[in-house]
């Protein structure tokens, strides 16, 4: 009979993590590719060797690469279609980018759980501190 603790399945704390930091740069690098930017300006070189590491030791694509097809219009249409598509990626990976910069917060606070090995995490707050803090504020 096996015992309780032996079916407790946890996460791969190490494997959310890199998920998380892998899914970050590919809709930074995302953004970065697909925006309008002046002539010369460049994407952060620690940025393209961090996905470059990613896509070494997890190699799949996390997004989409869009393409367009020709599907009868001319190579000038073809351009305008392909700004098109950029211009729409671009505004969406920017709005990603704002979302994941928000949860952050949150993602740490899952990998501290995660990381703790507990079923279950609890924080202590001490009533008084909490109240005199909050009448310091005031």
């Amino acid at each position: 009979m096996r015992s309780e603790q032996s079916e407790i399945k946890m996460y791969d704390a190490d494997m959310i993590e890199h998920f998380l930091r892998h899914l970050t740069a590919a809709v930074e690098v995302g953004f970065f590719e697909n925006a309008s930017r002046p002539v010369g300006q460049v994407f952060s070189e620690e940025k393209y060797e961090l996905m470059a590491g990613f896509v070494r030791k997890y190699p799949i694509a996390l997004l989409f690469a869009d393409h367009v097809e020709a599907d009868g219009a001319t190579g000038e249409e073809c351009l305008r279609a392909l700004e098109i598509v950029a211009k729409k990626k671009a505004s969406l990976r920017e709005s990603q980018c704002h979302h994941l910069a928000a949860l952050q917060p949150l993602f740490a606070e899952v990998m501290l759980c995660l990381r703790s090995g507990h079923a279950e995490n609890a924080r202590l707050f001490k009533a008084r501190k909490l109240l005199d803090q909050e009448s310091e504020a005031k």
